[in-house]
C-alpha cells in the first residue's frame, strides 16, 4: 500500500510539475488584447450591434449598459431584450433609452416550446440588429474604457468569425472564493488557447459572457435558432463555428472586461451542474474518467501528507513514510505556485488556495449532479425557468 502510494504520488507530482512549467512558458505568449491609444475614425468601421438578453436584472443592468456606453467605438448601437422580466429591469432600461438614442428596449415574445430562454431572447435581439457584427453581452458582464475598439480591431485583422475572451472573474462570497477558480483552472488546463485557436484543432470553446459574431458567418451556421434548446449554447456556438470550418479566436482580456454576480453555494452548484457534463460531450466515460482523475491528481495529494503525519506521530516511522510525506509537501507548494501564476496570468482568486481539497470534493459531487441529471434523473433551474 505504502508503495503505491509513493509511485502514485510520484507521478502526479510529475505531472503538476510539467503544468507549472507550461503555465511558465506558455500562457505568457497566449495572444492578448489591451487598450489602444487614440478613438479610431469610423467612418471605415462597420456597426456593431450590442445584444443583451437581459431577465430580472435591474440590479445589474444600469452599470452594464453605462460601461457599454462609455465605449470609444464609433459605431454601435445597443439592444437589450427584456426576456420576460418580473421586475423592473425595462424601466431601468427605459430611462437610459430616453437619454440615449444608441439604447433601444425589446420587449421579449413569451417563450415558444422547445427554446431555452437566452437563445430566444438574443435570437429576437438579432432580428432587430442592423450591423455587420454581433456581440452577445451578458448583463454581469463590464467592459473597460476602450475594450471594443481593441476587440474590433482584433477581431477583423485575425480574420475572426466568432471572437471571444477570458475576462477577469472576481470572487466576492466565501463559497465563490473556495470554489471558483478550481473550475476556472480545469477549464484553463484543458483547453488552452493555442488549440482553441487554431482551426486544425477540434476542441472549440467561448465563454458565453462575451461572444462577438461575423453576422455573415453567425448567419451561416443558423445562429442561435439552430440550438434553440441548448442550455449551453456558447460553447455548441463555438463547436459549430469550427464544425463549419469558420475561424474561433479567444484571447486573453482580463485588463478589459469583467465578469462577475455575487452568488453563494447553491447558485454555484446550480450554475455548474448545468454545464460540467456537457463540457465533456455528455460522454459517461469520459465523466467517469474526470472523476477518478479529480480524485488522484486533485484529491489524494492533499491528503497524502496528513496520512503520513499521522503515521510517523503514531510510530509508524519508516523512509517510505517520510518520502510520502515529502511528495505530500511538494505537491501542496506546487500547487500554491500554480495558483500564482494563474493569479498572474488570469486574476483567479488565490486568498483560499488552502482549502483547494474542499472544493475538489465539490467539484466533484457537482459533476455527478450533472451526470445524473443529464440522464434524466433531474431538471436544471435556469434564471427562474426550469429545463
Amino acid at each position: 500500500m505504502l508503495n503505491l502510494l509513493i509511485v502514485v504520488t510520484s507521478l502526479s507530482l510529475l505531472f503538476w510539475l510539467l503544468t507549472l512549467m507550461a503555465l511558465m512558458d506558455h500562457y505568457g505568449k497566449e495572444p492578448r488584447i489591451h487598450r489602444l491609444p487614440g478613438v479610431p475614425d469610423g467612418r471605415d468601421l462597420p456597426l456593431l450591434s450590442v445584444i443583451v438578453p437581459a431577465r430580472n436584472e435591474e440590479e445589474r443592468i444600469a452599470a452594464c449598459l453605462q460601461a457599454v456606453l462609455g465605449q470609444d467605438y464609433p459605431r454601435f448601437e445597443v439592444l437589450v431584450v427584456d426576456d420576460r422580466s418580473e421586475d423592473r429591469t425595462a424601466a431601468v432600461v427605459e430611462q437610459i433609452a430616453r437619454n440615449d438614442s444608441r439604447v433601444r428596449l425589446l420587449r421579449g415574445k413569451p417563450l415558444p416550446a422547445g427554446w431555452a430562454g437566452k437563445c430566444h431572447a438574443i435570437h429576437q435581439g438579432v432580428e432587430e440588429a442592423g450591423g455587420s457584427w454581433l456581440l452577445m453581452l451578458d448583463t454581469d458582464t463590464y467592459l473597460q474604457p476602450g475594450c471594443l475598439t481593441a476587440a474590433m480591431a482584433d477581431a477583423i485583422a485575425e480574420r475572426a468569425d466568432l471572437y471571444t475572451l477570458i475576462f477577469e472573474a472576481p470572487c466576492g462570497s466565501f463559497w465563490e472564493k473556495v470554489v471558483q477558480p478550481l473550475f476556472f483552472q480545469l477549464i484553463i488546463m484543458s483547453l488552452p488557447l493555442s488549440k482553441l485557436n487554431d482551426p486544425a484543432c477540434k476542441e472549440a470553446a467561448a465563454p458565453g459572457p462575451f461572444l462577438l459574431f461575423r453576422r455573415s458567418a453567425y448567419e451561416a451556421i443558423g445562429g442561435h435558432a439552430a440550438m434553440k434548446d441548448e442550455v449551453v449554447e456558447d460553447l455548441r456556438l463555438a463547436q459549430k463555428i469550427k464544425e463549419e470550418g469558420y475561424q474561433l479566436r479567444v484571447v486573453n482580456a482580463v485588463s478589459l472586461v469583467t465578469s462577475h454576480r455575487r452568488i453563494g453555494l447553491k447558485e454555484i452548484w446550480h450554475g455548474w451542474s448545468r454545464v460540467f457534463y456537457t463540457g465533456l460531450n455528455k460522454n459517461p466515460l469520459k465523466g467517469l474518467l474526470a472523476l477518478a482523475a479529480m480524485g488522484v491528481f486533485l484529491l489524494l495529494p492533499w491528503l497524502v501528507p496528513f496520512y503520513a503525519l499521522a503515521e510517523i506521530l503514531v510510530g509508524h516511522s519508516s523512509p517510505g513514510m517520510t518520502a510520502l510525506l515529502f511528495l505530500g509537501i511538494l505537491h501542496g507548494l506546487v500547487f500554491l505556485a500554480i495558483r500564482k501564476e494563474l493569479y498572474l496570468f488570469y486574476r483567479l482568486d488565490r486568498s483560499w488556495a488552502l482549502l483547494q481539497p474542499l472544493a475538489v470534493v465539490i467539484a466533484m459531487a457537482i459533476l455527478v449532479n450533472s451526470m445524473l441529471r443529464e440522464s434524466g434523473a433531474g431538471t436544471v433551474v435556469w434564471r427562474g425557468r426550469r429545463y
